[in-house]
């Protein structure tokens, strides 16, 4: 459970920074679903079915600096219908001498981005995740067969944007894309 913030601003004019969140399963949701019961405390026993599951809201990297963005799952990525992801323009600028404050830059004063969506990949190869402390799960036959069919999942009406010349790389066992991906002046890749 990520009960907290995490952020990557930087200056106007540069680069934000880099996040690459691994888990055994990851989804995008919309903002403001449910995904744990609102009675939930840090600390306490995870529900059954989200042992090993990273659930985000859409809205989860907004204002928080961070431009390339990186999920990989051991078996699926979801982003669901109807969401909407793409990196932060939050930057950081002087109001005087001394005191900074945050400021929504626009697009082509972004820098480089990037959204990574790596499914099913634990070989040690190539976009692969590395999960070697994940043993349990790989000896559980009904988790490997998962891990082997690993899909990335973009829902109908779902959207990833990235700036001008950024980059959208897509990889799994199976792709299924029913949202829309824009890069403009940049590079889509798509692995099957």
């Amino acid at each position: 459970v990520l009960d907290g913030t995490v952020k990557a601003v930087s200056w106007v004019g540069k680069n934000g920074g880099s996040i690459s969140l691994h888990a055994g399963e990851v989804e995008v949701v919309r903002s403001g679903t449910p995904h744990l019961s609102s009675s939930y405390r840090t600390g306490q026993t995870l529900p059954a079915g989200m042992a090993g599951r990273l659930v985000l809201g859409d809205d989860f990297f907004d204002n928080t600096g961070f431009t390339h963005i990186s999920l990989k799952a051991m078996t699926d990525v979801t982003v669901n219908a109807n969401t909407s992801l793409s990196p932060s323009l939050t930057r950081m600028t002087l109001s005087r001498p001394g005191r900074t404050f945050e400021v929504e830059a626009a697009a082509v004063y972004a820098g480089d981005s990037s959204i990574t969506l790596d499914a099913g990949n634990i070989t040690g190869s190539g976009n692969s995740i590395g999960f070697s402390d994940y043993t349990t799960y790989i000896s559980d036959p009904l988790y490997t067969e998962r891990i082997q069919n690993g899909m990335v999942r973009v829902g109908q009406g779902a959207s990833l944007e990235v700036y001008p010349g950024g980059s959208i790389s897509v990889s799994g066992q199976g792709v299924d894309i029913a949202g829309h991906f824009s890069a403009p002046a940049g590079t889509i890749s798509i692995y099957a």
